[in-house]
């Protein structure tokens, strides 16, 4: 089984803009990656992964994703959200990031749990500010 730690995601998602744009009358469009979590999640959750559809429902340490999951979905994992923590150059910039985080004020510890950053939100947005271009590093 695999496990995928939201420590991975969840700064991520909080970091880069998500959402959608207006449609022209004032209301917020879905965007494409919303539509793609979404269909990915539910692909997880028929393949017996207990992932919800919100990151924050995500309990601390993770979800178990099963092999036999992880194949049935491989090709619905959307743009951007696969994070290889084997890669030293991945491993080198989530250090530097947890390092930039407590320099600005959020005592984030290197082995962080998924939900972190709702230990104090607001430290949170103010360290992520600085710290977030980090996360960007070596992204296409």
């Amino acid at each position: 089984m695999k496990r995928l730690s939201m420590l991975l995601v969840v700064p991520l998602l909080a970091l880069v803009a998500c959402g959608g744009g207006s449609s022209g009358d004032g209301a917020a469009s879905a965007a494409p990656s919303d539509a793609a979590n979404l269909k990915y999640n539910k692909c997880l959750r028929e393949n017996g992964a207990n992932m919800p559809d919100d990151p924050k429902d995500i309990p601390q340490g993770g979800v178990e994703i099963p092999d036999k999951a992880v194949n049935a979905c491989k090709g619905l994992v959307p743009p951007g959200q696969t994070i290889d923590m084997k890669d030293p150059a991945v491993r080198e910039r989530f250090a530097r990031f947890g390092k930039c985080m407590r320099e600005n004020g959020f005592d984030m510890p290197d082995d962080a749990p998924p939900d972190i950053h709702l230990k104090d939100p607001a430290k949170w947005e103010k360290a992520s500010k600085v710290c977030s271009p980090i996360l960007q590093e070596g992204r296409k």
